[in-house]
C-alpha cells in the first residue's frame, strides 16, 4: 500500500490521474486531493484566466473557504501566464495580483507553475515530500565556497591567528606542510610571522586533538580579515 493516494476531481483531465496514479473522481472541495495516513491536502488549480473570473465573481475565495474548513492543508495553484487574461483593465489584474500576494501571506499557499506539465511535476514533487515526511521541513544546504587561490594558503588561513598575509608568509619560507610542521621553532619563526602569531600556530600544532584554541579577544586586524575578492 502506498503511504499517500491522490484523487483527482472529474472536472480535472484524466491525464492528471494517469500520470499521477490516482482516482479519478468527484471532489466536493478543491482539484486534487492528496491523503496520507490520517492528513489530507486539497489543491485548487487554476489558469490565470479561471483565477481573474473567480476573482471577480468572488468565487474564488468562497471555494478556499470551503476548502479551508475541510483541511488546514489548502494550496493555491496558478497555472500559465498572467498576460495571457483576456482583459483590458490591467489594474484588476493588479488587483487579483495582490489577493493573491494577501492569500499567501495570510490565508493558504498559493503556488505559481508555468504550465500543465510543470503542475504534474509540482504535484508529483509535494507528494514524495509528503511521502518521506518533509512537508513543511526547511534543510539548509551547506554552502561551499570555490576559491581559485592556492589549496595551501587555504589550509594555513585555517589556523587560528593566521590571515591571508600570514599564510603567504609561512608558504613562502617553507617547502611543503610536513617542513613547517617539523621546524616550527621559535628561533627560526620570529623573523617569518612575530612573536604573537608564531604563538598562534605554535599553539595549535600542541594542542591536544579537540582542545579548545583561544582566540584573541580583540577585533580582527587587518591580516587576519577576509574579503569578497579573497573568495573569488
Amino acid at each position: 500500500m502506498p503511504s499517500i493516494a491522490y484523487t483527482i476531481d472529474v472536472h480535472e483531465d484524466a491525464w492528471f490521474a494517469l500520470h499521477l496514479g490516482g482516482a479519478h473522481e468527484a471532489l466536493p472541495e478543491g482539484d486534487f486531493k492528496i491523503v496520507s495516513e490520517d492528513k489530507v491536502w486539497l489543491v485548487e488549480r487554476k489558469t490565470w484566466g479561471d483565477a481573474y473570473s473567480s476573482f471577480r465573481s468572488k468565487r474564488l475565495e468562497d471555494q478556499l473557504s470551503r476548502m479551508l474548513l475541510a483541511t488546514p492543508n489548502t494550496i493555491l495553484l496558478i497555472e500559465g501566464r498572467k498576460e495571457a487574461v483576456y482583459t483590458n483593465d490591467r489594474q484588476q489584474i493588479k488587483n487579483l495580483q495582490a489577493f493573491l500576494n494577501r492569500m499567501s501571506a495570510e490565508v493558504c499557499p498559493v503556488v505559481y507553475t508555468d504550465g500543465k506539465e510543470d503542475s504534474l511535476r509540482w504535484l508529483k514533487a509535494i507528494g514524495q515530500r509528503i511521502e518521506n515526511d518533509q512537508f513543511g521541513v526547511l534543510v539548509r544546504k551547506p554552502t561551499m565556497v570555490a576559491s581559485s587561490r592556492n589549496k595551501h594558503h587555504a589550509l594555513l588561513e585555517s589556523i587560528p591567528g593566521v590571515g591571508r598575509t600570514t599564510a603567504k608568509k609561512i608558504y613562502n619560507h617553507y617547502d611543503n606542510l610536513v617542513g613547517m610542521v617539523n621546524n616550527w621553532d621559535i628561533a627560526q619563526s620570529v623573523g617569518i610571522v612575530g612573536i604573537k602569531r608564531w604563538e598562534d600556530v605554535n599553539n595549535f600544532l600542541n594542542a591536544e586533538w579537540g582542545e579548545a584554541v583561544r582566540k584573541p579577544l580583540s577585533s580582527k586586524t587587518e591580516d587576519e580579515q577576509t574579503t569578497f575578492e579573497d573568495l573569488t
